[in-house]
């Protein structure tokens, strides 16, 4: 069995065989990486009176009675969540005991040194890497180091590689309190691998089918956060030439727009509240001002924020007025806390799902759940909650972790790709709307007693072509009066189209809002400036009622 596997397995296993490769290696993590170097979940098990032989797939987790993680939770046991190899319980393990657990899982997991290659690339830097904690070497390693210092020194080089934290990203800089994920230089080339299978169906391939050559750039915000770094230990691995900038840092956009035209940049990554409301408005004045053009062929890859239909069209738009003859749109997923397991689109317009990229490290679940104690799995087209089962990396591991979102799995082959891998439509994160207090997923707020669905809501008004940009606020009558009534407003950007009137658009969105949600909205118009406010992270759906 191989430890990772490659774009060809990627495209051909059959979902048993995904099902049998997870369930394997799972129970192999969880015997001989969780249970032996995680602090906390050797408590729980303790605790339980588990015995971690007993997991032998990841449904066991519920058939054990284990519980599920939330991100309050994982706030209060951070250091406990980071793999520590070098004790146990306050008593110190020598070099060769942690090789030897290492070597423990590598034996059932599967071997590194087989073929790392994911599309045409052979990653020669990575592999060596890759050889330095190579089965047959860390076997040899551990027999010699006891008497020779060399030995010894290569292999506390191996167990550093795999453990000692290199840096760590943040979630929830924009929602909430940023939390640290601690990542190694192993968890760091477990990226590129992943990322070179959701570039390659991202529209890599289309594009290199296409000109031969992917020249990317990065429009995410700089930021210690997983959009950014992804683009620069993985895209900038697979691309032929990158460009690592920020959206909305020290270079102005003007510079940026100036840059693709210059590099010729055909592959761009970003959010489509900033591409679609300030990059590519942008680039529109400058096209008419300096007569500036993209690239024939591109494709952009976005993330962060949901994605609409009407802003994917409005994006290609933009992108065909900017020059560009064909464009792959395709949109991506994930968080902070999943590291190596993303998610991404094979297809432009499509409905074929987000792709598991990192179904080898990480397997994906949907759940439902009564609370993180009653729970089980969800069966195929069900929607509930995504938790997460990592299986490889050290760093921070959050195993049974719930991500914050609520998706529907999708059953059978992509119909594009063909892949079995978990596909999954219809993510939501729960924080667009309310936090921390309720459990993280709801779909649906009661306002004024009412059940509205706020984010087909927002859709459904979008569809108004008076409208461009679109922003859903819950308030109170009285901000300082927790038990005033509730109050639904609609803030909304006007589209440049001629003789708009504003009174009449502003009853449409009163009359469509009152048949959709039998509440009748306060309505604001403002620009995008307005709506888009400091940061580059858009938000459609916000709720300012205060607590209590």
């Amino acid at each position: 069995m191989k430890r990772l596997l490659s774009l060809n397995d990627f495209l051909s296993m059959s979902e048993e065989q995904i099902a049998e490769y997870q369930d394997r290696k799972f129970s192999a993590y969880v015997k001989y990486q969780l249970y032996v170097n995680s602090p906390y979940f050797r408590k729980l098990f303790k605790k339980r009176g588990i015995d971690p032989d007993e997991v032998n797939s990841i449904s066991d987790w519920a058939k054990l009675g284990l519980p599920l993680i939330t991100k309050a939770e994982y706030r209060e046991n951070l250091a406990e969540m980071v793999l520590n190899p070098w004790e146990t319980e306050g008593k110190a393990r020598t070099l060769e005991q942690v090789a030897k657990n290492y070597l423990r899982f590598q034996e059932e997991a599967g071997e590194l040194s087989e073929k790392f290659i994911t599309v045409e690339l052979p990653q020669k830097d990575v592999q060596a890497r890759f050889n330095l904690v190579d089965t047959d070497t860390l076997r040899w390693l551990i027999k010699e180091s006891p008497g020779s210092p060399d030995a010894n020194r290569r292999l506390k080089q191996a167990m550093d590689y795999i453990y000692s934290p290199l840096t760590v990203f943040f979630t929830g800089g924009s929602t909430g309190l940023p939390t640290p994920i601690t990542q190694t230089r192993f968890d760091r080339d477990l990226y590129k691998q992943s990322t070179h299978i959701m570039m390659h169906i991202a529209g890599g391939n289309w594009l290199h089918e296409k000109v031969g050559k992917l020249i990317g750039m990065t429009l995410y915000p700089y930021a210690p956060h997983q959009g950014w770094w992804v683009c620069s230990w993985g895209a900038e691995d697979y691309a032929d030439f990158f460009i690592s900038t920020s959206g909305g840092g020290v270079m102005p956009p003007e510079a940026l727009i100036l840059m693709i035209v210059r590099f010729q940049v055909n592959a761009l990554t970003g959010m489509p509240g900033y591409v679609r409301n300030r990059f590519l408005r942008k680039a529109l004045e400058m096209k008419n001002s300096m007569g500036i053009k993209f690239p024939d062929y591109m494709i952009l890859n976005l993330g962060g924020e949901k994605i609409v239909p009407r802003v994917r069209n409005e994006i290609k738009d933009m992108l065909m007025e900017l020059g560009v003859k064909e464009v792959k749109i395709t949109g991506a997923w994930g968080a902070s806390e999943t590291r190596f397991n993303l998610l991404g689109e094979c297809d432009v317009f499509g409905e074929t799902g987000y792709h598991s990229t990192g179904f080898d490290k990480v397997a994906y679940r949907i759940v439902k759940m009564e609370s993180t104690e009653e729970w089980d799995f969800a069966r195929p087209g069900e929607d509930g909650f995504v938790v997460q089962f990592p299986m490889d990396g050290a760093g921070t591991i959050i195993e049974a972790f719930l991500l914050g979102d609520k998706a529907v799995q999708l059953a059978g082959p992509c119909p594009i790709c063909g892949s079995y891998v978990e596909r999954f439509v219809n993510p939501l994160r729960a924080n667009e709307v309310d936090t921390q207090l309720k459990v993280m997923g709801l779909v649906e707020q009661k306002v004024k007693g009412a059940s509205v669905n706020l984010t087909d809501l927002r859709s459904q008004l979008l569809e108004l072509p008076e409208i461009s940009e679109l922003q859903i606020v819950i308030a109170k009558e009285r901000q300082d009066d927790p038990g005033s009534s509730d109050v639904l407003r609609v803030r909304f950007a006007l589209a440049k189209l001629e003789d708009i009137n504003e009174e009449e658009i502003t009853d449409k969105v009163k009359a469509k809002t009152k048949a959709l949600s039998e509440i009748t909205p306060e309505v604001e118009i403002t620009d995008i400036d307005g709506l888009m406010g400091e940061g580059l992270k858009f938000k459609a759906i916000v709720d300012e009622r205060p607590a209590g």
